[in-house]
């Protein structure tokens, strides 16, 4: 949580040192948290299939999506060799080719699948299994 907290939002008072100390303490990410992100991702949509309630259905979607959208921040993180979880920040170190790369997953699974909800409800399954195949690439060439 307090990952999410420094990687989604700014400080709104003091000057953040508290929230800095502490997620110092977490550890670095590894590329073995991006491929495990990656598995959570995949047990969601397993249980997104025999989920009977709607609002619970597309929670697990969302989220789904939304783990695919971490595996690749964390993939970034590990990359360049960065404390820094915010996504904004992490994309403007990334070279040109993944910075195009995770834009995509920012704009696309953060942004317009798990915060609005505006994922392709006619083919579900077919969309996650396209970006679990695109993230799988990622984080392996952000490991090679």
């Amino acid at each position: 949580m307090l990952r999410g907290v420094i990687g989604a939002h700014e400080v709104l008072h003091g000057s953040g040192e508290t929230l800095l100390r502490l997620a110092k303490t977490l550890g670095d990410p590894t590329f073995d948290d991006a491929k495990s992100s990656i598995k959570v991702s995949k047990g969601l949509m397993e249980l997104y299939k025999v989920e009977e309630d709607p609002t619970t259905r597309d929670r697990l979607v969302r989220e789904a999506f939304d783990g695919l959208f971490h595996a690749a921040r964390l993939a970034s993180m590990v990359y360049l060799s960065t404390e820094v979880a915010r996504w904004g920040a992490i994309k403007a170190q990334l070279p040109h080719l993944h910075k195009v790369a995770f834009d995509n997953f920012i704009k696309t699974l953060h942004l317009k699948y798990f915060y609005n909800g505006e994922y392709p409800r006619d083919r579900i399954e077919g969309e996650l299994k396209r970006w679990l195949k695109l993230t799988e690439e990622y984080v392996a060439c952000m490991h090679a």
